[in-house]
């Protein structure tokens, strides 16, 4: 009985046949109608892309544009035995599988932004009620395309894999934009030598441009690949850009019953969550803008969408960094209005919340490693010892570099190691009074002078 149900959960939202009317518009036909196989000659493409990153609208918009039989790795559709144009595929990731043998012989690479793609494949998680294995997901997979997770399975799902989902989204990409070389074995994959496939993507394609109802480059790409395959038939020219409309549109066709269609912008990230997103990008940017790698198909391409990336990613970041300090501040200070604290406790409060007061935050640099809490902490602690007793010459003459937005590990005076002030050597720096109480919170330091 669950069988049949899924059967038919299946047919009602995974095939479409295209048809042109007569007067140059497009009907995408029924959801029940099965596509045409292969023929036997057709060059037939892999589409792979990281989970979450809009396989299953582009999927659906080749299926539009060739009427070609389409299938998924996992042969949820039930199509992957009838000499399918086009499979869909999250391998090498975990949730992917090679199931295709040597049925296919071309790759389109499908990116999106990792802020993005991540909270998708969570999303897919979630529906799967977290399953660790095939008869789990199984179980659950009426479930799919049907519902957006709060917040709080979102950030706990975050807590525990992000960092590795991020490592995960690079190294996805890496391995298809390289043919399938594998740089921890030194080789290229066995199967990218002998299944009879190229492994180089013939495009790589940004959903994120992608997905929107009328013409992309992103969409250009995608038919030009399709077009130039061998014995493979598109749809009429004067129908393409109907279709892809017409996809765009029928959101049950790949976003099944979900209430709403786009991510919700409270799947947020942490900041260092988002400076390991945002250095293993630029740290690719570098690599496929190099020789031997810029020489690789559609590295340009590549570079493109991955800078802008960076554009949007960085923006994001500094409004995390702010929200952060902000957090920060009021839980250190214990509260958000530091007008209202006594004396130099107003100004400490004031310069800590200020993202531009300290250059970890603002200096374009993105450490993901970095113990930000404790380090903060640190900062606030010699941020006191200035304003109680840097008074008279002093503020004149200030030691060199206190308060500025320099790491306070390179103020003059203070020495560090691993980020925690480990010496405080301060006879010469015209600072007067007693030490603030607070001053054995340093709790790296060894030595004081």
């Amino acid at each position: 009985e669950r069988a049949q149900e899924l059967q038919s959960h299946r047919s009602l939202e995974r095939e479409l046949l295209t048809k042109l009317n007569d007067d140059g518009t497009c009907d995408i036909g029924s959801p029940t109608h099965d596509a045409n196989p292969a023929a036997a000659d057709a060059t037939k493409t892999l589409l792979a892309s990281y989970p979450g990153s809009g396989k299953r609208f582009t999927w659906t918009l080749m299926k539009a544009l060739t009427n070609g039989e389409v299938a998924d790795d996992w042969n949820f559709s039930e199509k992957l035995n009838t000499n399918p144009l086009t499979i869909k595929t999250s391998w090498p990731h975990k949730e992917g599988i090679w199931s295709w043998g040597n049925q296919m012989d071309q790759v389109i690479l499908l990116v999106r932004n990792p802020r993005w793609a991540i909270p998708s494949y969570h999303n897919m998680r979630y529906e799967l009620d977290y399953a660790a294995d095939w008869p789990s997901s199984g179980l659950n997979m009426l479930m799919t395309y049907t519902e957006r997770p709060a917040k709080n399975y979102w950030e706990g799902w975050r807590t525990a894999n992000a960092m590795q989902e991020i490592n995960y989204w690079f190294n996805f990409v890496d391995f298809w934009m390289s043919g399938g070389f594998q740089e921890s074995k030194n080789a290229t994959h066995s199967r990218c030598l002998h299944s009879g496939i190229d492994c180089h993507p013939k495009a790589v394609i940004d959903f994120d441009r992608l997905y929107q109802e009328h013409t992309t480059a992103e969409f250009v790409k995608i038919v030009d690949v399709l077009d130039t395959s061998a014995n493979v038939e598109l749809i009429a020219t004067q129908a393409r850009v109907c279709v892809l409309d017409a996809v765009f549109d029928k959101k049950e066709f790949h976003q099944g019953g979900r209430p709403n269609p786009e991510l919700p912008p409270q799947y947020r990230f942490q900041i260092h969550q988002l400076n390991r997103m945002l250095n293993r990008t630029i740290e690719m940017i570098d690599k496929y803008s190099e020789e031997p790698y810029a020489s690789y198909p559609n590295a340009a391409d590549l570079v493109t969408i991955l800078e802008r990336y960076v554009v949007d990613n960085a923006a994001e970041q500094t409004i995390e960094a702010s929200v952060y300090l902000d957090e920060f501040a009021t839980n250190e200070f214990g509260t958000e209005n530091c007008a209202s604290l006594p004396g130099v406790e107003s100004n400490i409060c004031t310069f800590m919340k200020t993202r531009q007061n300290h250059a970890v935050f603002s200096n374009g640099e993105y450490p993901d490693d970095y113990p930000y809490d404790r380090w903060l902490k640190d900062r606030i602690i010699l941020a006191r010892m200035f304003y109680n007793n840097c008074v008279g010459d002093c503020l004149a003459n200030p030691p060199v570099g206190w308060m500025s937005v320099a790491d306070h590990c390179d103020w003059s005076g203070v020495t560090c190691k691993d980020w925690r002030v480990k010496t405080l050597n301060l006879s010469n720096s015209q600072l007067t009074g007693p030490y603030p109480n607070d001053l054995r919170s340093l709790g790296k330091m060894n030595f004081l002078d």
